[in-house]
């Protein structure tokens, strides 16, 4: 069969940094795909589309749209006469536009099937279904439940029993069970990167700041692992990947990278797993293959990795491997509140010891934290940019809680009545700066949002008393520098 895969258009607020790598998940997807004899095309929309941004403007406000215009996707579908289009849609801020691309699709030829993949639509499954323009949802991993999909289909067998599947019988919205997550990692073909851009990718990513990355060009991303065995509030990584840790073998995760270099001279990976190191002998293994075959590359964990999960002689090897940066998600300066708000039992010791080992072995650190927890106060959050001070943090990043389908945090937002209009609270989650919402009592969303503007002061004048070399900073990271100047020229509410 032809399956058309898209990754849709996105809409930015003027402000914001546009940020690209390569859809990991389709990729994965059409590799597995084309394994099973099918041909598979994959449209990235942003990538072809960010060297033309177009001003639109929604909801009484102006944004940036990056994409191809309708008549071009158009276009793509009538060219292509795929069977099936399936969207990926990552983020619930982009629900707009897989339901309008579903809808172009459906104008080129209703008889095309439209399945709609990815965390927002597997959160959110029977809201997705009633857009008549979408045809299925697969509900977590895409893989497997896509291939059997397209097996059934081309064989003329019925489709109603697929796991990990949701679709319309009539007007009656059926959702199956989840599949049971794929075990054998190594088992899937590397992604199928040979059916991007890849050079428009490598020029876009020069645009990019990813914490602790050095600059070297090309760069990519790649995955090792699937799943997080945490419990965070806001949390949605258990939606596609389950909370049961999967990874993939050191060997394998070190032929990609020889792959990667050998086919794209690629120079510097973001490893983008949701937490890379939850097994510390896996981890050493890889380095140590990195070692051994005299890989020269740099790679960073922008995404974050558990705090519980690193040792000082682990972060030793890993800088010998290439390491150059790593993000934690240390979430909240109140040991009570990192506990049990965000469910994240992180010792503050231990904290401080991670942090000091990446400074000695010259890792560059970043901070993941959020303020406008339920409960958040004054005080509390005070106790947060108490820790930041204390700690050597080279970055930080103070997030808004953001109660995203599919975490506990929007459950509590939908109980509290913070989301009236779920397709408007979609949109706005483009831009939190200035927040338009509050999850809790304490604080209005005007004072959250000066807060907010302290703390990025505060760390930066603090960063500027103590220790701030500015000729030994990776080159780089003049990217984050800049994003806390955008920060401070932001007007107050």
């Amino acid at each position: 069969m032809k399956i058309l895969l898209f990754r849709p258009p996105i809409t930015l607020y003027p402000s914001d940094k546009l940020y690209i790598r390569t859809p990991l998940g389709l990729c994965y997807v059409a590799a597995y795909l084309e394994q099973l004899g099918h041909l598979v095309k994959i449209v990235d929309c942003v990538v072809s589309g960010w060297r033309h941004p177009r001003k639109i403007s929604k909801y009484s406000e102006e944004f940036i749209y990056i994409g191809p215009r309708d008549n071009e996707l158009i276009r793509e579908v009538e060219n292509f006469q795929p069977d099936v289009v399936g969207i990926s849609c990552i983020a619930s801020m982009y629900d707009d536009s897989l339901h309008h691309l579903s809808g172009l699709v459906k104008k080129v030829d209703k008889g095309i099937k439209v399945l709609a993949g990815g965390p927002h639509p597997s959160a959110l499954v029977r809201e997705i279904l009633s857009n008549t323009n979408i045809d299925y949802v697969v509900i977590g991993e895409g893989e497997q439940t896509t291939g059997e999909l397209l097996r059934r289909l081309e064989n003329g067998i019925p489709i109603s029993n697929i796991d990990g599947f949701a679709f319309r019988n009539g007007k009656e919205l059926v959702v199956n069970p989840r599949r049971n997550f794929i075990e054998d990692l190594d088992s899937l073909p590397f992604p199928a990167r040979h059916l991007l851009p890849m050079e428009e990718y490598f020029k876009v990513s020069r645009l990019a700041s990813d914490f602790g990355a050095r600059g070297k060009f090309p760069s990519t991303n790649m995955v090792t692992s699937r799943g997080c065995p945490g419990n965070c509030i806001f949390c949605t990584v258990p939606r596609i990947w389950g909370y049961r840790w999967r990874a993939r073998s050191a060997e394998n995760v070190v032929e990609e990278i020889k792959f990667l270099i050998d086919n794209y001279g690629v120079k510097e990976i973001q490893i983008e797993d949701d937490n890379m190191t939850v097994d510390k002998r896996r981890t050493e293994n890889i380095c140590r293959k990195i070692i051994e075959n005299n890989l020269k590359i740099d790679w960073c964990c922008p995404n974050g990795v558990s705090i519980n999960t690193l040792t000082p002689e682990l972060i030793e090897i890993m800088r010998k491997a290439g390491c150059t940066g790593l993000a934690f998600g240390i979430e909240h300066g109140d040991p009570e509140m990192r506990a049990n708000t965000v469910g994240k039992p992180i010792d503050t010791i231990k904290i401080e010891s991670i942090i000091k080992a990446c400074k000695d072995f010259g890792i560059w650190a970043h901070g993941f934290f959020v303020m406008g927890l339920p409960g958040e106060n004054r005080k509390t959050f005070n106790k947060t940019m108490e820790l930041i001070n204390t700690l050597d943090l080279d970055s930080i990043s103070l997030f808004l809680a953001l109660p995203l389908p599919g975490s506990e945090l929007y459950e509590i937002a939908v109980k509290k009545g913070v989301i009236s209009n779920p397709k408007r609270f979609f949109f706005d989650l483009r831009n939190s700066i200035p927040p338009r919402y509050s999850l809790t009592e304490c604080l209005s969303p005007k004072e959250l949002f000066r807060l907010q503007l302290e703390g990025y002061k505060e760390f930066m004048l603090n960063k500027i008393r103590t220790r701030l070399n500015l000729k030994s900073m990776p080159k780089k990271s003049w990217a984050t520098i800049l994003m806390y100047r955008d920060l401070l020229q932001k007007k107050d509410v």
